[in-house]
Formats: C-alpha cells, structure tokens, sequence
C-alpha cells in the first residue's frame, strides 16, 4: 500500500472516530444541556431560579428571571409556581402597592383569554384567588370568576369555584344580602339544567349548609329545591338538611316532617336526625312529642361522644354537675389532650381542635333545643339545667347556636 493511500484512509478513520466520539458525547450530554437551551426547560429553568431570587431578597433579579421564563416558554404561565412566586413579590412588599396588584391580574386576565383549555383558566383563578382573598382584594378575586365563568360556563361544576364565591360573599364584613342572594340565583340559573344529579347534590348542599350557618334558611332552602332530586330520591343527610333549615325558618314545617321521617326511616335513629325531628315537632307547637325525640337526641349524642371521644365526653359530663362554681369552660388545652389520644396522627393539632369543637358545639345545640322545648311545656327548672351546662362550656351568646 502506497504511504498516499494509508495517509488518506487513516484521515479518514479520525473523521469517523471524532464523528463517533462527538455523538456519544451528546447523547451523555444532552440531558444536562437541554436545560441550558432555549425552550421549555429553560423557561423552568429560570421559574426555579426566579423562586431562588426572591427568598434570597433579590426582588429585581426575580422580575427579570420570571419574564425571561415566560418569553422563553409561554406555557409557563399553567404553572402553579409562575403565579405564586408573582403572587410572592407583589405581596411581599410592605406597603403593598395596589397598582402592581392590578398589574398582576391584567396579567392573569389576559392569559387567561389567550388560553383554549378550561382546566388551564380555571387554574390561573384559583391560584390567584387564594391569595386575593386572604389579603382582602374581594372585587379583583370576584374579576377573576367573572372571567372564568364568561370564558367557560361549564367551570360552575367545579365545587372550588363555588367555595371561591362563598368565601368572597361571605368573607366580607357586613355581608350584603343582595350578594348572598345574587350567589344563590346563580347557583340555580347555571346549575338547575345540569343532569349531573350527583354533582348539583353535592355542590347545593355545600351552598346550602353555609348559606344556613349564615342564618340565610330560606335561601338554603330555596337552592335545596331547586336542585335536589324529589324527597323519595334523595338521601337521608339531604332530606334531614333541608327540614332543619325549614324549622329555623318556621316555614312549611309539614313538609319538613315528610323529609326528617324519610331521613330516619332510611339510616335509622341519627342522633342528628332525632334533633331534628324534635326541633320540627317543638315548632308545630307538639311539645310533648318534641321532647321525646329530644331526650333520645341527647342520649344518641352523649353514647356516640362517650364512644369516639371519651376524654371530650368526660370533660362535658363534667359540666353536667353545677356543684363547683368556679367549673371552668374548656380549655385549648383540654381539646389538644382529646385531640391527641383520640385523633388520626396525620391530623394537626388546629384541625383536631376544631373538630372537637365543633362536637362540642353540636352537642350544645341539642342540648338548646331541649331547654327550649321543657320551657314550652313549663318545666323551667329542668330547662335552667341545660342552660347553665350550655353556659359552662363558655358559651354565652345562644343566638350563635342553631
């Protein structure tokens, strides 16, 4: 061989071996480098950075990250993170300036047009809503439903969305009649021709019940109506809600006896139920009647507390004896303790908390309608009884108590 020809093929062999070489080197490679490249995972990229920037107090430097993810991948704006690390900037100033909040949801707004998946809308609304409402800007939280919903009716099927309007109806101090009446119209208008009967239940009790502990029964029960299913096809929990908003209402109180015996005829003796079949009964003026159902709700009440919650239970038989005047009112300590021995670990000790608290403000209430019917039939004595325990609990205010 010719030392032109082996010349010739030996450069040949280093252009394939560097060829080689430089393949394999981008294949190991490349997965480190793409997130150096210009695209989506760049744009990630410097979201993650533009996060980084903002707890180390480089506020401009986040700006600058947060737009250059968002020209680099306008995608990045469904990112949950996109909008909580504005949402941290923006609110993490002090004072907040509201021009950069109003920015902020221009914004929002205007991706959200850009935008042809619902799911995606909806996302950026309620993202930003959270935060809107906890920091009381109600009319930009309001914009961004109006916006979802005149974007994509079908969002009403979502239980979040209604829980977003609730809170901003109901978030307020006063609340306006008018919006707690305009939020039930529109439960009704966009739900009513929904054929999902599981999801109008579902969302309509959820109305229904807070629209009740806002003292709103008539409004409860004109949603309850309107999207339950007749009272045969509903469930017990259903039919029990709707008669109890009618007896606090004082209105069509033998239909609201139709609706609490089908509830007990179909679960049985609910110490719930029992209250609330007493609580119709005290109201139709059948006092006798009433106070038979109550006593077997306070003793329903009482078996299940001494089952599930023992330490609480004890802690409320405690109170029954009137003996010791200086009896406190339980404490946040006693409910940690309760909460502690009889709660699932993953619980937090606020949740836990409530939740006894609740209890106990449930079994108050039973107990308050027990007063009130022994005071119908004149027998004052027993019913100081269940007043002086209910005020033992601290509670002072009865009006609360419904």
């Amino acid at each position: 061989m010719s030392e032109e020809v082996f010349r010739t093929d030996r450069q040949s062999n280093r252009s394939v071996t560097f060829v080689a070489i430089t393949v394999a080197f981008l294949l190991v490679a490349y997965p480190v480098l793409r997130v150096y490249l210009p695209g989506p995972s760049w744009a990630r990229w410097m979201l993650a950075y533009a996060a980084n920037e903002r707890v180390a107090g480089r506020i401009d430097n986040a700006l600058r990250a947060l737009d250059r993810s968002y020209q680099s991948d306008p995608d990045i704006v469904y990112d949950s993170q996109y909008w909580q690390t504005r949402l941290e900037i923006v609110f993490g100033r002090s004072p907040i300036q509201d021009e950069e909040v109003d920015r902020l949801i221009r914004h929002a707004i205007e991706m959200m047009q850009i935008s042809k998946d619902a799911n995606l809308r909806f996302k950026i609304s309620k993202v930003l809503a959270a935060t809107l409402l906890r920091e009381e800007y109600w009319d930009l939280a309001t914009e961004l439903l109006d916006q979802s919903y005149s974007h994509d009716p079908g969002v009403t099927r979502d239980l979040q969305y209604w829980r977003i309007r609730m809170q901003i109806v109901f978030g307020r101090s006063p609340v306006q009649d008018e919006e707690a009446e305009r939020l039930a119209d529109h439960a009704i208008e966009s739900l009513k021709s929904n054929k999902d009967a599981g999801q109008r239940s579902m969302i309509s009790m959820a109305l229904a019940s807070t629209l009740m502990k806002k003292q709103y029964w008539d409004l409860s029960i004109r949603v309850l109506e309107e999207l339950l299913e007749s009272p045969q096809k509903r469930s017990a929990d259903q039919n029990n809600l709707l008669a109890y908003c009618r007896s606090l209402s004082m209105k069509n109180l033998k239909q609201a006896l139709v609706e609490i015996d089908l509830a007990l005829k179909r679960d049985g003796d609910i110490p719930a139920y029992l209250d609330t079949k007493g609580w119709v009964l005290y109201q139709s003026g059948k006092y006798e009647e009433a106070l038979a159902f109550a006593n077997r709700a306070v003793t329903g009440f009482s078996d299940e507390l001494q089952e599930n919650a023992p330490e609480l239970y004890k802690l409320l038989q405690d109170k029954r004896s009137l003996a010791d005047p200086a009896s406190s009112p339980i404490t946040d300590s006693d409910l940690e303790k309760e909460g502690a021995e009889n709660s699932p670990s993953k619980a937090t000790p606020n949740t836990i908390q409530l939740q006894i608290a609740d209890l106990a403000k449930n079994f108050a209430v039973v107990r308050l309608h027990r007063a009130r019917i022994l005071e119908g039939l004149g027998r004052k004595e027993e019913a100081n009884e269940d007043f002086e325990w209910i005020k033992s609990l601290g509670i002072d205010d009865l009006s609360n108590l419904y």
